[in-house]
């Protein structure tokens, strides 16, 4: 995430009901200054690796300065690998991917001063992250969006002159999380200045509000149940979501489940997707990608589509592996087990 606020300790209070993600950077931001974090924290630095040292009882790591490009070599006694699976940032496997001469981007790490507006912009990929984008930058509904570029995600000022959207995978596409405490139909919802300052005002309400969400979000457990009324429930409501704000039987047919139910993968609440899905401008592909060219995206067709810019919302690795060697007793590298 880019830094770029000055921010007071404490802002725990959110504008919108989906709290945007320049809004939770500074909350983290607040609270490692109240804490006085930041000299326990390296930024811009990579953990390379950790190797045991058995006579010392000891790990020896090297860590690399992103921005001086120096190695320095430290030593701990413990290391807690506490990275997580979705840190490590993958491009697609598509041949001549960085032989494209336009501008090229993963959704991890993007460049908050790009502007789209009025360029043809391809988007690979349909997961959480690939559903956010294209409702964001195809005008539409006030939306949710967690990444953190600031002209990419601005509530209907993006406007792109075309879009394509590559759809490999079918998914479920659901409404916003706890929607009696958001917009409606779980749509983002703006707070007026005056729940603001009640929020602010009064501790007890605001627990009270958190509270309302927490108790909404873990009622709907059931639904995860296999064969359960719940997860039943929730494919027929998801079904007809789908339906009705899509109304094209082409792209349904490649989009919506039949083999898995509602929960099966991440859900995302993909409000102004579908609508944006049926714009003008907007071309959904399900056809293969053959490779990347200079100046667009052939397709196993034949057809090249041509584009200025390609932003690829193709995830992470997932192998549990962490990104950084890690050598135990007698040389074994985790990786290799």
């Amino acid at each position: 995430m880019h830094v770029f606020l000055g921010v007071e300790c404490g802002k725990a209070h959110p504008s919108t009901s989906y709290s945007s993600w320049d809004e939770i950077l500074a909350y983290f931001q607040g609270i490692t200054t109240k804490s006085e974090l930041y000299k326990y924290i390296k930024l811009q630095h990579k953990f390379e690796s950790a190797i045991w040292n058995e006579d010392e009882g000891i790990w020896t790591v090297k860590v690399k300065d992103l921005v001086t490009g120096d190695v320095f070599n430290d030593w701990v006694h413990i290391v807690i690998n506490g990275t997580g699976i979705l840190n490590n940032w993958k491009w697609p496997d598509v041949p001549g991917l960085h032989d494209f001469k336009g501008d090229l981007f993963h959704s991890a790490v993007w460049q908050t001063d790009y502007d789209l507006k009025n360029k043809s912009v391809a988007v690979i990929g349909n997961g959480s992250s690939g559903i956010q984008i294209v409702a964001a930058i195809q005008p539409g509904e006030t939306y949710f969006a967690k990444l953190p570029p600031s002209t990419f995600f601005s509530d209907n000022s993006t406007e792109v002159k075309s879009l394509v959207t590559f759809i490999r995978s079918p998914t479920w596409i659901t409404a916003g999380f706890a929607q009696s405490h958001a917009g409606p139909g779980g749509k983002n919802y703006a707070f007026s200045q005056a729940q603001k300052d009640e929020f602010r005002g009064n501790a007890g309400h605001y627990s009270e509000y958190r509270k309302g969400i927490e108790g909404e979000l873990n009622a709907r457990f059931k639904f995860v149940i296999a064969d359960s009324p719940e997860q039943e429930e929730a494919r027929q409501f998801s079904k007809l979501e789908m339906q009705t704000k899509l109304k094209d039987e082409k792209i349904l047919k490649h989009l919506m489940p039949d083999n898995f139910a509602v929960g099966c993968r991440m859900l995302t609440p993909g409000n102004g997707y579908l609508e944006a899905l049926t714009e003008d401008n907007v071309r959904v592909v399900v056809d293969s990608i053959q490779n990347v060219q200079a100046n667009g995206i052939l397709l196993k067709n034949g057809e090249l589509l041509e584009v200025d810019t390609i932003i690829c919302a193709t995830g992470f690795d997932l192998s549990f592996c962490p990104r950084f060697d890690l050598i135990g007793r007698d040389g074994i590298a985790i990786h290799e087990k």
